[in-house]
């Protein structure tokens, strides 16, 4: 899950923050081509004060993640991607010791 926040754009909100947990995607490093490697995921947010839906899209490509809500992609989402923290196991799945 991805949590994410923006200002919603309905001048009758004044400037009411959303805030959500929407799902999240991860940039798929098998494939063998770019442009075959970026994934997207939809989510709906509803508006706490304005009850309107809006759809935020993730878009996850090699070396970065965007967010953008579709109905209005000026809006500034700010989110926080912690797809690079990796535990213990996951790490021994990607070290290789280096040949002697």
């Amino acid at each position: 899950m991805l949590d994410i926040k923006f200002i919603c754009p309905n001048p009758s909100c004044e400037s009411f923050e959303i805030q959500a947990e929407i799902d999240d995607v991860q940039y798929d490093m098998a494939e063998q081509e770019d442009h075959d490697s970026v994934v997207t995921m939809q989510s709906r947010v509803i508006c706490g004060c304005g009850d309107e839906p809006y759809t935020v899209e993730v878009i996850a490509q090699g070396g970065e993640k965007k967010v953008i809500v579709l109905e209005d992609e000026g809006i500034r989402v700010k989110f926080s991607d912690n797809s690079g923290d990796y535990t213990g196991e996951m790490i021994d799945l990607f070290y290789a010791p280096p040949d002697d």
